[in-house]
């Protein structure tokens, strides 16, 4: 359940060719693109720091701040805004905020290997989805629902991981005031869960708001729409064909953290990026695992009971067909005093948790692993 709050003015409405006229000037090479978009489309430019119609700026208007800070200050609790204006008439805008902070009601969808949770309160239809329904016209691909014709997107191209799926699912989902059609190979069930925020090291991952656990308790990442969006859009913009094309190899990669939280949000970035990924919860763990086979590179916290990250590495070293496998050391230590210990022990990278996200950690990883081969 949503709390809704409408908020609407008489005013003289919302000058949407003003609007389009502006984004044309601000981005040349989407003119064309621009000139095609809705009213609905062109409300989002709204939303976006800094875009301004106005010439000259005042103390109260024209900077380009407002709207964005209520847009993040809403998407923060997990809510969403859009708006509807008509010219001369003034205009609405809608609020959806969840009735508890603590929990979340969504669905438990599947793309390739993998299984999210999308809160419903961005979800406004759930279809079956049939490939005769797919429109390619000028390189986009798009859907036609209800009375309007939409972006399509998939979750699997996203991630790049595909499974053939005999009932794949169409979900219409809306952030800002932007309705898309998202592919998923099944949509499992409905329910409402106590979530989890993400570890404070992890909370700038756009595309993740949190986790919950599904009925196995395993932890299931909780999709963030608006976060999610634009990383449709690059995927559309660089072409799904030329991402595809630049498949990477399926590189082994050990995982080594005492929280649950972290091993799994990591293997879940590395597994997105196509990397083979098996995990430990200490040292000791992690030199069993080796026992059974070897690893490209390891991921490894420092702070762990039985044994750390640093005496792990130091074993490594002393065991001649491991002591050359690359290591990242992803840790809350921040001081150069751990920092210098762990490359003059031959780590290979060292990422600081509070500075932790999805590019750092494939940065790195495929840095040391270049330079490996």
């Amino acid at each position: 359940s949503s709390i809704i709050v409408n908020i609407s003015d008489d005013g003289a409405g919302i000058d949407f060719e003003k609007i389009r006229h502006r984004a044309k000037e601000l981005h040349p090479r989407k003119v064309e693109e621009i000139s095609n978009m809705t009213e609905d489309d062109l409300a989002m430019f709204l939303f976006q720091q800094g875009f301004s119609t106005r010439d000259v700026a005042t103390e109260l208007s024209g900077r380009g701040v407002g709207l964005d800070i209520v847009l993040s200050s809403i998407e923060a609790v997990k809510g969403r805004v859009s708006l509807k204006s008509e010219k001369g008439k003034g205009t609405v805008f809608t609020l959806i905020l969840p009735v508890s902070l603590a929990t979340v009601d969504g669905f438990y969808v599947t793309a390739g290997i993998y299984k999210f949770f999308l809160p419903s309160i961005f979800v406004k239809d759930v279809l079956s989805f049939h490939e005769e329904e797919r429109i390619r016209a000028a390189g986009k691909e798009l859907f036609k629902w209800r009375d309007r014709v939409i972006s399509l997107y998939s979750l699997s191209a996203l991630l790049g991981s595909y499974k053939k799926s005999d009932h794949p699912m169409l979900l219409i989902v809306e952030s800002s005031g932007e309705t898309v059609a998202m592919i998923v190979d099944s949509v499992v069930e409905y329910a409402s869960l106590i979530y989890k925020s993400l570890p404070g090291h992890l909370s700038n991952m756009k595309g993740i708001q949190g986790i919950v656990f599904d009925e196995k308790f395993n932890l299931v990442p909780i999709l963030h729409i608006p976060g999610i969006l634009p990383r449709f859009r690059s995927l559309r913009d660089s072409g799904i064909k030329t991402l595809l094309s630049e498949a990477k190899e399926h590189h082994t990669i050990l995982v080594v953290d005492d929280s649950l939280n972290a091993r799994e949000i990591e293997r879940s970035i590395l597994e997105a990026e196509g990397y083979h990924v098996t995990l430990a919860i200490d040292g000791i763990d992690a030199l069993e695992k080796l026992k059974e086979k070897v690893f490209d590179a390891i991921v490894s916290d420092i702070e762990m009971p039985r044994m750390d990250g640093f005496t792990l590495l130091e074993n490594l070293k002393k065991i001649e067909h491991l002591e050359n496998i690359p290591f990242l050391i992803v840790s809350s230590k921040e001081d150069e005093v751990a920092k210098k210990k762990a490359m003059t022990l031959g780590a290979s990278d060292y990422i600081v948790k509070s500075d932790f996200d999805r590019n750092n950690l494939t940065d790195s990883l495929k840095k040391i692993l270049h330079g490996k081969s």
